[in-house]
């Protein structure tokens, strides 16, 4: 490793990445991250940034729905669980190195957020969800 380089957890690294493609102005509309990225540190970064994210979480991360007519709140792992199967929508990740790559997704909006409140630039509002 050369000299003045540290050690960096991935989120870090990720974090510097991203940092550094916006002000690059290289043009990316959302990141997709697993759950090893967090939703912390990246998530506020990338609000801020106007970037939509799909930011994988652990099963036991809690989630609270606020506004919202229907309420939301527990641990993922509950959350899933107590969903129908009627929420479930079975989508394609494309094709991997053993045929295409097959996830179950199902949404529920935790909030809406108003885009201003990270950058007077945005306008409108966006949905939070899990």
């Amino acid at each position: 490793m050369p000299d003045g380089v540290g050690f960096a957890t991935k989120p870090a690294i990720a974090l510097a990445m991203i940092e550094r493609a916006i002000g690059a102005g290289v043009p990316f509309a959302w990141v997709a991250a697993d759950s090893v990225y967090g939703v912390g540190v990246i998530e506020t970064a990338l609000r801020r940034a106007g970037k939509g994210y799909v930011l994988g979480v652990n099963a036991n991360h809690p989630f609270r729905s606020w506004a919202k007519p229907q309420a939301i709140a527990g641990t993922a792992k509950d959350i899933a669980e107590s969903l129908p199967e009627t929420a479930w929508r079975r989508l394609s990740a494309g094709d991997g190195t053993k045929g295409e790559r097959l996830h179950d997704w199902a949404y529920l909006e935790l909030a809406d957020l108003d885009a201003g409140d990270y950058d007077d630039a945005f306008a409108g509002s966006w949905t939070r969800g899990c």
